[in-house]
């Protein structure tokens, strides 16, 4: 229909807009597409993204907004995991820990594989205080990772000195020392 491919046309500008960052252009285009179809879960979450990434610029109010985009979206269509990922980013951001845990436990249910939510659930986790979901994470982040990044090796060896696990905690950062020509990193995780 006309309205719809009118819609997909601003969308698709949006998201060239983001591809070269310019977010101001992004957010017009956005919202001109949700004036054609405000009940897509994904223009909203399209519409927070463009909030989240400007916020990361240095605009922090633009957090708040991010997280409300999020949240339009999964208020449409609560299995939009991918907006749920993102909300829990934004509050990570905010260091809100406890909503980002519930975020990422949320994509978990939905998406149980997503290494971005693993490793979020673990870090929200740790700096919360609940060391025994920390290293369930990193163990299931272990499992499921075939090329680990070098931020959650760093992360796991604090992670599972947490939780009493010194044998892992020295196997990651064995790791760590292997992945790392700078003994500074080392020296620093010990």
């Amino acid at each position: 229909s006309e309205p719809e491919s009118e819609m997909l046309a601003k969308a698709t500008m949006a998201v060239n807009f983001i591809k070269r960052m310019e977010l101001p252009q992004a957010n017009k285009a956005i919202n001109e597409a949700l004036q054609l179809d405000a009940r897509n879960s994904y223009l909203h979450f399209l519409n927070g993204f463009v909030y989240h990434l400007q916020a990361r610029q240095g605009d922090s109010q633009k957090n708040e907004m991010a997280i409300e985009g999020y949240q339009q979206a999964l208020r449409i269509d609560p299995g939009n995991w991918i907006a749920q990922e993102f909300l829990g980013l934004a509050y990570m951001d905010l260091k809100k820990f406890d909503q980002a845990k519930t975020s990422f436990t949320d994509v978990l249910l939905m998406s149980p594989d997503s290494t971005v939510s693993l490793y979020g659930l673990m870090v929200a986790s740790y700096l919360t205080g609940d060391a025994v979901t920390a290293c369930a994470m990193a163990d299931q982040l272990k499992k499921t990772s075939t090329e680990p990044h070098a931020g959650f090796i760093r992360s796991s060896v604090t992670v599972y000195a947490s939780c009493g696990e010194f044998g892992k905690a020295d196997q990651m950062r064995g790791e760590l020392g292997k992945l790392n020509r700078e003994k500074a990193d080392v020296e620093h995780v010990d």
